[in-house]
């Protein structure tokens, strides 16, 4: 299997009273593969964004990403949040030379603000169609507790946001 596709049902159609967190969250602990989920319809695909943050799962993106990118040659942009002492614009550098590399049109951004928020802000400049990115690093006890940044970006992507492992 190469991919799992989660699709949030409307709650009319939903046949048991699961929450679309539970699912995507039990999801992502059991399978291996990059999850697409998508709570929406969905729009040809032109153009995607990866977020980047080089960290493990994000480099997993970035693999994903750019095979993407190669395979279905489309743009694929990157941004990259500045987080003090985990991310630089050399964060984002790197993940460009990647995809220059391998052939595929892209162009880096690197931005300052909450995490979601800015990502959410660079889907809807671009009017992306699909968002890419990696898992949190919350093990699942911490995810009781905190809402990762993941949740509040699958919540409110206007566009299918696949998410690797």
């Amino acid at each position: 299997m190469d991919l799992v596709v989660l699709g949030q049902a409307p709650p009319e159609m939903s046949p048991v009273a699961l929450s679309w967190d539970a699912v995507l969250h039990t999801a992502l602990r059991h399978i291996a593969p990059p999850v697409l989920a998508m709570a929406g319809p969905c729009r040809p695909l032109t153009i995607a964004l990866l977020a980047y943050d080089d960290s493990p799962t994000s480099a997993e993106a970035l693999l994903v990403a750019t095979h993407i990118g190669q395979n279905w040659e489309i743009p694929v942009h990157i941004i990259t949040v500045d987080e003090p002492r985990r991310t630089s614009k050399d964060t984002l550098e790197k993940a460009i030379a990647h995809m220059q590399k391998r052939g595929v049109k892209t162009e880096g951004f690197f931005r300052a603000g909450p995490v979601e928020m800015t990502i959410l802000t660079m889907v809807a400049e671009l009017d992306v169609e699909l968002l890419i990115l990696g898992t949190s690093g919350y093990s699942p006890f911490m995810e009781l507790f905190v809402r990762s940044t993941l949740d509040r970006v699958v919540h409110q992507a206007t566009c299918p946001v696949l998410i690797c492992r």
